[in-house]
């Protein structure tokens, strides 16, 4: 199992300057990126992801209470568009248990993104753009 950093120098940058670009793009779209909590309450609900868990010592509280890094934004950015927020995406580190291959890393960084109004039509646009 390897779960360090094995990427070059150069290989770096270009990531970089990926997410750079990837940013650029919704921004000159007036999408507002959005940070989600990374650590919930909760695990997953999805059946076929696992959650990884870790106990988290609150002040105050004589026990450490159970905690679960996200999988995916998605439960956190559609509570957004439920209480009014407007074209919103995230670009940020997920984790998921159990996942390790050449092609899956525990832990990745993920692009989701929410378009108000838009039909079907309109999102495969968007996405041949980007």
């Amino acid at each position: 199992m390897r779960l360090t950093a094995t990427a070059s120098w150069s290989m770096l940058k270009k990531r970089s300057q990926l997410l750079r670009q990837l940013r650029a793009f919704f921004y000159e779209r007036k999408v507002v990126e959005v940070e989600v909590p990374i650590l919930s309450p909760y695990a997953t609900p999805d059946a076929h992801l696992e959650s990884f868990s870790t106990l988290v010592g609150l002040p105050g509280m004589s026990k450490s209470q159970l905690g679960f890094l996200h999988t995916s934004p998605e439960y956190t950015l559609k509570r957004l568009l439920a209480e009014g927020a407007g074209d919103l995406f995230y670009l940020g580190k997920v984790f998921r248990n159990g996942d390790l291959s050449s092609r899956h890393q525990p832990e990745f960084t993920m692009l989701e993104w929410y378009r108000l109004g838009f039909e079907l039509s309109d999102l495969i646009e968007e996405t041949v753009a980007l």
